[in-house]
């Protein structure tokens, strides 16, 4: 199942990690599938236009993610396939967890699929968040993840539960709470 975690490696960045591969012949949980699938699906836009002509064909199967399943099925396959070729020219075909809690691995700190492919959705919404000048921080984002209305309801309902509340959202929800309070009344 996907936790909520500070890389070791990068002591500041929070990162949705996998329990297990999400790859070919292995059984992962439901909702690593899911996680993976939706993070496909937004990463597409950030790889497709790195990638040219050729990638809008490679990148076709991310049509078929609009429809997310949590099983890893032929286009959730070709779409790490494809993913990884764009990224890296090079692709195994797993997403795999970030080992010992570490976002990437190698003397060239090569990033893991799982941490790249956030490191994308946060490049999205911080795009987007320009268009309307509400940008915000990598664990921001990452932290509402669940609050994204493309992210599948059996997702966002998992994730919510294991976020950890934000102090600030939380005084915003007191303050907003104790402004619809009745006001006493003072006699003298």
């Amino acid at each position: 199942m996907a936790n909520l975690i500070t890389a070791s490696d990068e002591s500041d960045k929070l990162y949705w990690n996998i329990e297990a591969p999400v790859a070919a012949g292995t059984n992962p949980k439901r909702e690593d599938v899911l996680l993976v699938q939706f993070l496909l699906s937004r990463a597409m836009l950030v790889r497709v236009k790195k990638v040219g002509k050729r990638g809008t064909e490679t990148f076709g199967s991310f049509q078929n993610l609009r429809n997310f399943t949590g099983v890893v099925d032929l286009d959730t396959l070709m779409c790490i396939l494809a993913y990884q070729n764009a990224a890296y020219g090079k692709s195994d075909g797993r997403v795999s967890a970030m080992a010992d809690g570490r976002a990437s691995y190698g003397a060239s700190r090569t990033y893991r699929t799982i941490a790249l492919l956030q490191l994308d959705y946060v490049s999205i919404i911080n795009n987007l968040g320009r268009l309307s000048s509400t940008r915000t921080n990598h664990n921001d984002t990452i932290r509402r993840l669940s609050k994204d209305p493309t992210c599948p309801t059996e997702l966002a309902h998992r994730l919510s539960d294991k976020t950890p509340s934000d102090p600030f959202e939380e005084m915003a929800n007191v303050t907003d709470l104790l402004s619809k309070l009745p006001r006493p009344k003072i006699v003298f």
